[in-house]
């Protein structure tokens, strides 16, 4: 998350506590939390153990040492905001996304111009889904920035994207992304908006796409928002082929598992479009081997059975109905039914979903 930071903020004032930060510093947690263990009590040698316990992966013992820091309070008190900020930072990493912000929001009270406090503010608010006040506080950020910071104005386009405001993000799009900005992620949102903002400037979003590709050929998003872009507004055979290449090109890539199943569904549509039904259900069944209940891939599946067994279709789409909004009955049906189908695999699914029911 962000372990060197962490690492970084935990150098001590207190002179005593150097070898500690030397034994951290260099990844030997074990001498280090020996070295913190055996110092005075101060808010330096709590923010120390604080930073092994996270890295550690002990976000609950993390948490107890930085509220002590907190307590102690010499460096707090003086306006150092680490301790609050690692608090908020631990929180997070255990997902408790409101006592993260309620330790942010200490954090900006004590100094409204603190960089790390005001996106951790604005960070925290997106993972809560209150994306307008994630805007106010990157904004706040912006003003508090001497210089332009890409990164922070990623957060800025995508929160705007967010909150379905393509006109702004588009805006701050054009004023950062110039040739030689390398990021492939903004020339990515940049192609988004031009779509989001008139479905005629398909050709201009391809090349977007493109140019993010030329960047990093690593980066699979813009793969796939070319593909299913160019799939969606072209029927030329040579097109769909090239669609069908990048597409493959996310299945095997290095993308999320999101993107892989949007990929193999859309792959399976364009196969069925082509009347290649077999093929299509493969990819449809690849989807689902990632995320059963994503449904189109199920009704993709029906398109499919329709064609051959019209009974067999409408029984994927009593899975797909049930899968929408699944209760623990419609997990007992399902799992059921997939025993029937000798699915064993989606048959396990629905029954530890019946367990998470209990």
């Amino acid at each position: 998350m962000y372990r060197d930071q962490w690492v970084e903020w935990a150098k001590p004032h207190n002179a005593e506590l150097d070898r500690a930060y030397d034994f951290l510093s260099t990844d030997d947690l074990e001498l280090a939390r020996a070295s913190y263990e055996a110092a005075e009590d101060c808010d330096d040698k709590h923010i120390g153990l604080a930073v092994i316990s996270a890295i550690e992966g002990n976000f609950d013992a993390a948490i107890k040492y930085a509220r002590k820091a907190i307590i102690i309070g010499e460096r707090y008190r003086e306006g150092n905001l680490t301790p609050a900020l690692l608090t908020g930072d631990f929180f997070s990493a255990r997902g408790q996304f409101e006592g993260a912000k309620i330790m942010y929001n200490h954090a900006v009270d004590v100094n409204l111009i603190n960089l790390d406090a005001l996106i951790r503010a604005g960070d925290v608010r997106v993972e809560l889904g209150e994306y307008r006040d994630a805007l106010d506080y990157f904004k706040l950020a912006e003003q508090a920035c001497e210089e332009q910071d890409l990164e922070l104005q990623r957060r800025i386009i995508n929160t705007y994207l967010a909150v379905g405001e393509s006109l702004h993000a588009f805006t701050v799009l054009k004023k950062v992304v110039q040739e030689d900005v390398v990021d492939p992620e903004l020339w990515v949102r940049f192609g988004q908006c031009i779509m989001k903002l008139s479905r005629d400037n398909i050709q201009k979003a391809v090349e977007m796409y493109s140019i993010a590709i030329a960047y990093d050929p690593g980066c699979m998003e813009a793969y796939l928002e070319r593909a299913r872009l160019v799939w969606h507004n072209t029927g030329s055979p040579d097109a769909l082929v090239a669609v069908m290449e990048d597409l493959e090109r996310v299945q095997q890539g290095d993308a999320t598992d999101d993107m892989k199943v949007l990929a193999y569904f859309t792959h399976g549509e364009i196969l069925f479009h082509l009347s290649e039904l077999e093929t299509a259900k493969e990819k449809f069944e690849q989807a689902l081997e990632i995320d059963l209940q994503y449904i189109d891939a199920w009704y993709g599946l029906a398109d499919c059975a329709r064609e051959q067994d019209p009974d067999q279709a409408d029984e994927i789409e009593d899975i797909a109905e049930r899968l929408l909004e699944p209760n623990d009955d419609d997990w007992l049906e399902l799992e059921a039914k997939f025993r029937e189908r000798r699915e064993p695999e989606r048959a396990l699914h629905c029954s530890l979903k019946l367990i998470d029911f209990e």
